[in-house]
């Protein structure tokens, strides 16, 4: 349903376009690419297809998310019913 590409900055092109061409969303990790040419190349094959394109980061290893995360499992701060971010 979707491609996730975490992959050196370097390779984002090489994993993204194809997949946005195969009609899958695409969450990529920043940056988006390290070339202008790459992130136009990105972009473009977005637009041509109406794939959806994300980019941001991958936080789920960072340290305060990992206590969030054992504090909401430990039932520290009640049932979690909405997040923002």
């Amino acid at each position: 349903d979707a491609v996730m590409v975490l992959t050196p900055d370097d390779r984002h092109a090489a994993v993204a376009i194809p997949a946005l061409e195969a009609g899958l969303a695409v969450f990529c990790e920043k940056p988006l690419a390290i070339s202008i040419d790459d992130c136009d190349r990105i972009l473009a094959a977005a637009q041509r297809t109406g794939s959806r394109l994300y980019v941001g980061h991958n936080m789920r290893h960072m340290p305060v998310i990992t206590l969030m995360r054992r504090l909401i499992q430990e039932g520290r701060i009640g049932d979690v019913k909405a997040v923002w971010c």
